[in-house]
């Protein structure tokens, strides 16, 4: 459970969901899809046990690349041995084919009994501060697993 702060005017835009994936997507309350300035989602990988963060966080970089390719991936914090595991990884790129504009991504994975979390923020910036990434990275951590 991860509650978007209000006071942000988060919404929830679009949810798709079948018997092994869930997608969750937020955007702000005034702004539309196409011309979004901060997007947010939150997934979950069903029946995943044990995921190889390095392995999930490539295919998270090869996809963006595809749209960005000059793209670069960092690792910013990873905490292997707690009950559940995590990652947060950062995405940035100066810009991308569909907006043309640059876009940076701090990814937070959770490794759940049964399920893989996946929280993303994006924002087009080239680049985020250190101050963004400590304020999103305790947002991410600040959530809780809930699996019945």
């Amino acid at each position: 459970s991860l509650p978007w702060p209000v006071d942000e005017h988060w919404r929830v835009q679009n949810i798709s969901e079948d018997s092994t994936f869930s997608l969750m997507e937020f955007f702000h309350d005034n702004e539309q899809p196409e011309l979004w300035t901060e997007y947010g989602a939150m997934m979950t990988l069903r029946d995943i046990r044990n995921a190889n963060f390095k392995e999930f966080s490539q295919m998270i970089y090869q996809d963006f690349k595809q749209r960005a390719p000059k793209a670069t991936l960092q690792y910013i914090k990873e905490d292997k041995k707690s009950e559940f595991p995590w990652l947060i990884l950062l995405l940035q790129a100066p810009s991308t084919v569909d907006h043309q504009q640059p876009e940076s991504q701090l990814w937070y994975m959770i490794q759940g009994k049964t399920a893989l979390y996946s929280n993303f923020r994006a924002v087009k910036k080239a680049t985020l501060s250190k101050e963004l990434i400590k304020k999103w990275s305790a947002f991410f951590r600040s959530g809780t697993i809930i699996e019945k």
